[in-house]
Formats: structure tokens, sequence, C-alpha cells
């Protein structure tokens, strides 16, 4: 019996990632588990959430989630091996696509050393324009000097997606790289083309959402409560409108131009 495709999605923090998983998972074969390695019983992620408050939408409305059940991720503990995380998900919810969205280079190299994950994994490099992410991550660290803040952003942005393609290229990982940009002018094909790259398919039309509260691990939470049919469009918007001070901490940062521009096709100017 085919083992249920696991989809990685990879990025900074801030990338749209929750959003893009949400269009994707449109499909009831198709299951969103979002950040799982935020998990505090998987021992990875700095900000960890306990199985208790496994989903932020349902914490936020102090109800218990009845996709992430705390007894059914509590048997997370037994699992020996990163396939068996998928395996378990796959009987828990009979998904044919599995998407993972933990985002990270280490939890991908983690996942990939296990060949029964690498046999049947592929990767989604989702990449925001460096402008809008380092103001998004100076407004996020108010507590740095202004400057200071944003050279931070730049660097991580730089490091971060420096990081992940090494990675995808060390563990042999089929991936495809999406611009967040893109996936906003053109929602659909741009969700249906990914959908395709995994192996499954795609039922968003008009850039709409389901018109359901998701249930994810981790991701925006703002977003996954939403319940009315939502517009991609106007969910959220991107500014390529750079301040002075945003130019020069882009130009301070070695290798972010070249990354930006000649790898992924941005315009800095």
């Amino acid at each position: 019996m085919r083992k249920a495709q696991i989809g990685f999605i990879l990025g900074t923090p801030f990338c749209g990632s929750t959003i893009f998983a949400r269009a994707l998972a449109t499909r009831p074969d198709t299951f969103d588990l979002g950040e799982v390695d935020r998990l505090s019983i998987m021992g990875e992620n700095s900000f960890r959430l306990d199985v208790e408050q496994a989903c932020e939408t349902c914490a936020a409305k102090k109800q218990r989630c009845p996709v992430f059940d705390p007894d059914h991720l509590s048997q997370l503990r037994l699992i020996d091996r990163p396939s068996g995380l998928y395996d378990l998900v796959e009987r828990h919810c009979g998904a044919r696509t599995i998407l993972d969205g933990s985002k990270h280079a280490y939890w991908l190299r983690k996942m990939m050393a296990d060949p029964a994950v690498a046999s049947r994994a592929r990767a989604i490099l989702l990449v925001r324009h460096p402008a809008p992410y380092i103001a998004r991550f100076a407004q996020a660290n108010g507590h740095l000097e202004p400057f200071a803040a944003l050279l931070q952003g730049a660097e991580n942005w730089r490091s971060t997606y420096m990081d992940l393609l090494r990675s995808l290229f060390a563990c042999q990982t089929k991936f495809i790289i999406l611009r967040l940009d893109q996936f906003r002018a053109d929602p659909d094909a741009v969700a249906r083309y990914a959908a395709e790259f995994l192996g499954t398919d795609c039922a968003m039309t008009g850039g709409q959402l389901s018109n359901s509260a998701t249930h994810t691990i981790g991701g925006n939470p703002d977003l996954a409560a939403r319940t009315p049919l939502q517009d991609t469009t106007t969910i959220f918007s991107e500014s390529f409108d750079t301040s002075a001070d945003q130019r020069a901490a882009m130009q301070f940062t070695p290798g972010l131009s070249d990354l930006a521009v000649n790898v992924f096709g941005f315009k800095l100017a």
C-alpha cells in the first residue's frame, strides 16, 4: 500500500506558510500538520507548545481540539524514527498527502535522514521578498534599536534561505521555489502548481480559502480561526516600498542581494 506523500513547506518566519498550507489543504485527502517541531514533546523548537495547547486555534477558544487530541499527540513520545510521525498522522486522518510546515532546515535534515521519509518527500521553498520581511521582523522585535533590528532581519533572511538551500541539496530533496508575491497575485494557479508537484490536487478557486476553521500546530492562529470565506489576495499585503534604512540594511548584508536577485528573481531597487 502506498504511503502518504510528505510535503515540507520551508521558509523564514512571516513567509506566509500558514495561508499557503491552508490553500493546499482544501481537499480532504491533504492534511496540514502545521509546525509540528514546535510540540514540546518533540524537543526541537525553542517556541514550544504543550500537547494541551498544540492547536492554537482551539487554545485561543479554550476548547479541546477535535483533530489534535492531546491523548493522540501523546503517542508521539513512543515514536522511535522520523517516519513514525507521518505514519501516525496517516493512520489518524487517512491523508494521502501530509504537509509539514515546520519550515526549518534542521528539521528537514533530521526528517530526511530517515530513508522511509526521504523516499516519499518533496519540498516547497516559500520565499518572501526581503524588504517586507525585514520590516515585519523589526516590528516583531521592537525591543531592539530600529536599525539594528533591520540589520538582524536582513541577516536572518539571508542566512535562513542559504541554510535551507544547502540542506535541500545535501538531502537531495526534490523541491520547487515559490514566491509569496506570486502566490498573492495568482493564488489559484500557484496553489494548483504546488499541489501537482506534491502529487495531489487543489480545490481552491477564485482565491477563496475554506470557510471552516483549520486545526494546525503553530502557525498563525488569527488566520486559522477565521471562519468566513476569505480571499487570499486581501488577507495579507506586500509592500515593496523600502525606506532608506531598509535599503541600507539589505546592502550591508553580504550575499543578500545576490541571493534575492540572481536566485529568487526579486528586484531590490
